[in-house]
């Protein structure tokens, strides 16, 4: 038994098909028929019955000759299954074969008995009468057998003489419910006076049921009248309960199968040459892999792409113990590298020896992520109180200081002594600015709070920003007169616009654009689970972006550390971000970075909004206003949260979503779905193939496609709706659920206002 995929490759190859055969399963897996055991003359009637199973036959018998692996050539009868997903298309097909070699024989043998009965009965008698099988003859009108062999008394447990004796006691052998099919056939093959077989029950003499298949063949006259019919029968009950029984596992695998695909886990199975031998829905859903395409790949280049090195100490742990659990590196087929814990199964055969290696993986990389947040923040609060308690220390060192340089300068008089004093004094008075600095990082603003006008606070530090900046930096403000009032305190708050502005003049050079904007947002849920620090309310945000020349990954996770700085020794504390991070936080706050290297940085400060408005916000539409109509959204994102959080929100509104994690993949979808998709909303920066080029492709096949990019930059979104690209609306990163819908709506009733 085994199974073929779509494309007469071997899938899977069991004991007995070696033991026929001579080629082991590594030998034959991913073969073709053609190079291992169909000769060259049987292949146009293979082809045929291979054609027919593709189509969906239920069953096609055959029996061919086929080769073994030294050479020699079997007999094989073929019984060939197709197999069939849920939605009825044929994903492969299932062979059972049985060696006939012995039969055929057989069969010669009693095509010769029957040539020898013409020259003598007796020697005809003496040839059949030891075969096994049930040689007879019989009335080529009636059916009414004349002659039979001795097999009669294996085949229904009667005398030779007693089924001769009874004209009717082969039909009435024929199982009730095969009996019209058995006389329509033979009376089919005497009208066209055909030879051929058939397989059907037989009840004994002992009332237990038997398969059988029975060949019949036509002797004629000269005239071309059938004379008698002659036919040879042999008992297959065997070969038909292995097939049931092979049906019933193969059911039973489907089932399995079925469930296994139902697991969120990617669940694998490779043989010890690490070739893939099984790789379910889940596995297809966190690699981005087909089941088609990985089956008899390398596992070892397929998702860790070579990096034997990480993965050799798990080898032999899995040598040595058969098991192996832990967290590993891994790479899906856009590129994307993901954590997953791993647990791995060594299974073995009925001798002990290795056969086969099950992995189930589980993707935590955005759990990984939100851990490194939680422990940053935890890093951050044990370093801001550590802060707390230095500045407390300094204060208590500086003022006896300061007290000292009072006392002594009434009793020197000399001007050397004098100019020491005043050095010292310099010098310690410095202390206080820097006390304060590290008690605002590890307090925040701990002043009297206040309703605060934010556009006041933000004019009031572009003022002063664009008095001491260089000239060759240009401050551009988008500053709408309707902010919300936040409760908090101005000059903590104005510190933290300075702060940030002076980083970005510092990153920019002396040179450049600065920008600094604001904008009412009301955070909901999809934008809280976005970032660890957010909480659902109404925000007024304040935004600081620079053309710089971005900030690396390896700095963004560290950057709101105390004491960390990229900058010149002497140029910098490293306590500026850790103030602006600590201010903003005891505001109820928080803060979002979005950089790439070689585009400038945006620090996205979100400030909670108080009960108090400078003046009514415009009415939010209701959500009836933005309900879809069962239209169809294709989403794009390489980020696993944002693609699902995304899909939920909007089929919760009426929406139907198609989601792809990489420009290549979206690209296949709308060339094969693009009828039917309605919007398409898409990241900008993506591996591989990035949402600028996979735009471009789109609009290849349909100039008229509706885009909606998005992005965690507005220099993305300015690009977006210039260039090449020049698409009509823009989405920025995070976004909030009434945005998107708003945007998607607006979208697609832009033509009916």
């Amino acid at each position: 038994m085994f199974v073929w995929d779509t494309e007469f490759r071997v899938r899977s190859w069991n004991p007995a098909a070696e033991k026929i055969f001579g080629f082991t399963p590594q030998e034959a897996l991913g073969k073709h028929p053609y190079d291992v055991i169909v000769p060259k003359e049987a292949q146009p009637e293979v082809n045929n019955i291979w054609g027919r199973l593709l189509a969906g036959d239920i069953t096609a018998h055959s029996i061919n000759n086929n080769i073994t692996k030294d050479g020699g050539t079997i007999v094989c009868q073929w019984s060939n299954t197709p197999l069939k997903k849920a939605d009825g298309t044929v994903r492969g097909v299932l062979s059972m074969v049985e060696d006939v070699t012995a039969r055929k024989l057989a069969e010669q043998a009693s095509k010769r008995a029957v040539e020898a009965l013409r020259e003598s009965e007796a020697k005809y008698r003496n040839l059949t009468e030891n075969l096994d099988e049930l040689i007879y003859r019989a009335n080529p009108e009636t059916f009414i057998a004349t002659y039979v062999n001795n097999g009669v008394e294996r085949f229904y447990g009667c005398t030779i003489e007693e089924f001769l004796r009874d004209p009717t006691v082969w039909e009435s052998t024929i199982h009730p419910e095969d009996k019209e099919r058995v006389f329509a056939w033979f009376t089919e093959a005497r009208r066209k006076m055909e030879s051929g077989g058939i397989e059907y029950r037989i009840i004994r003499k002992d009332k237990t049921v038997r398969w059988v298949e029975d060949h019949a063949s036509w002797e004629k006259d000269q005239q071309g009248n059938a004379v008698s019919l002659n036919g040879v029968m042999y008992d297959i009950t065997e070969r038909k309960l292995a097939e049931q029984a092979s049906r019933l596992a193969l059911d039973k695998i489907q089932h399995q199968a079925a469930l296994l695909d139902e697991a969120d886990d990617a669940i694998i199975l490779r043989d010890p040459e690490y070739r893939i031998l099984y790789w379910n829905k889940g596995a297809e859903r966190m690699y981005g892999w087909s089941s088609e395409e990985v089956l008899g790949k390398d596992t070892r280049e397929l998702i860790y792409r070579g990096n034997l090195q990480e993965i050799s100490p798990l080898l032999e742990k899995m040598s040595k113990e058969g098991r192996y659990q832990g967290e590993l590196r891994q790479y899906t087929k856009s590129g994307k590298e993901i954590i997953v814990s791993i647990r791995l199964s060594l299974l073995k055969d009925a001798e002990g020896n290795p056969k086969s290696i099950r992995s189930i993986a589980t993707d935590i990389t955005e759990r990984k992520k939100l851990e490194e947040q939680f422990l940053r923040a935890q890093r951050m609060e044990s370093l801001g109180t550590l802060a707390g308690g230095v500045a407390h220390d300094l204060n208590n060192v500086l003022t006896p200081i300061l007290l000292a340089v009072e006392v002594l300068s009434e009793s020197v008089r000399d001007e050397a002594g004098q100019r020491m004093l005043e050095t010292l004094e310099s010098s310690a008075q410095r202390g206080p600015n820097i006390v304060k600095q590290v008690l605002s990082f590890a307090r925040g603003a701990e002043g009297e709070r206040e309703l605060i006008h934010v556009r006041e606070v933000i004019k009031g530090t572009i003022i002063i920003i664009r008095q001491t900046l260089p000239k060759q930096i240009t401050v551009k403000d988008e500053i709408p007169k309707e902010l919300w009032t936040i409760i908090g305190e101005h000059t903590p708050l104005q510190q933290v616009l300075m702060n940030l502005c002076v980083n970005a003049r510092d990153a920019m050079s002396g040179r450049g654009t600065l920008t600094i904007a604001a904008q009412n947002q009301v955070i909901d849920e999809q934008y809280a689970g976005m970032h660890l620090d957010a909480k659902p309310g109404r925000f007024v945000m304040i935004s600081v972006a620079d053309t710089g020349m971005g900030i690396a990954p390896t700095v963004l996770d560290r950057m709101f550390e105390p004491f960390f700085t990229t900058k010149e020794w002497g140029k910098g504390t490293g306590l500026g971000l850790s103030t602006v991070h600590a201010i903003v936080k005891s505001h109820g706050g928080f803060i979002n970075v979005y950089s790439e290297l070689g585009k400038g940085p945006t620090f996205r400060i979100y400030l909670p909004a108080g009960e108090t408005t400078v003046a009514e916000p415009e009415k939010q539409p209701s959500e009836e206003s933005v309900v879809g109509q069962g239209e169809s959204i294709l989403v794009v994102d390489d980020e696993t949260s944002i693609l699902q959080i995304t899909r939920e929100t909007l089929e919760a509104f009426g929406y139907r979503v198609v989601t792809a994690s990489d420009g290549a993949e979206a690209i296949a979808l709308y060339a094969s779905q693009g009828k039917d998709i309605a919007v398409v909303v898409t990241d900008m920066m993506m591996p591989l193939v990035d949402g600028p080029r996979m735009i471009r492709a789109l609009r290849r096949l349909n100039p008229h496609v509706k885009i909606i990019p998005s992005s965690g930059l507005v220099s993305n979104g300015q690009a977006a709706m210039k260039g090449d690209v020049a698409v009509d609306a823009f989405i920025a990163k995070p976004y909030t659920a009434e945005k998107l819908l708003k945007t998607i709506h607006s979208f697609l009733h832009k033509d009916a206002r």
